[in-house]
């Protein structure tokens, strides 16, 4: 009598990776506006009087009167902008394995 026992294992291994990646952005502008305005007025006045003798005393005044307005504006403006980047990154990995083992035995 005469036994022989023959076997084979053979594994198989299988991987996967998966990666996704999202990048999120957003951006967000301030401006603001400030006007600032001043005025300032000037005033000079001067006053001439003339005497006229004749028959009769004839007295003329003239009064002179200048005026100047200067108006200064200036407008200030400020501009701010925020950016926010968001990265989401999802990663997974599959693995497989599977085992097959054949036993096979003959008896003489």
């Amino acid at each position: 009598q005469h036994s022989q026992t023959l076997q084979h294992s053979q594994t198989l291994q299988h991987s996967q990776t998966l990666q996704h990646s999202q990048t999120l952005q957003r951006s967000h502008t301030l401006q603001h506006s400030q006007t600032l305005q001043h005025s300032q007025t000037l005033q000079h006045s001067h006053t001439m009087q003339l005497t006229h003798t004749q028959c009769n005393s004839l007295t003329h005044t003239a009064t002179l009167t200048d005026t100047a307005t200067l108006t200064d504006t200036a407008t200030l403006t400020h501009t701010a902008t925020l950016t926010d980047t968001a990265t989401l990154t999802d990663t997974a990995t599959l693995t497989h394995t599977a085992t097959l083992t054949l036993t096979d035995t003959a008896t003489l």
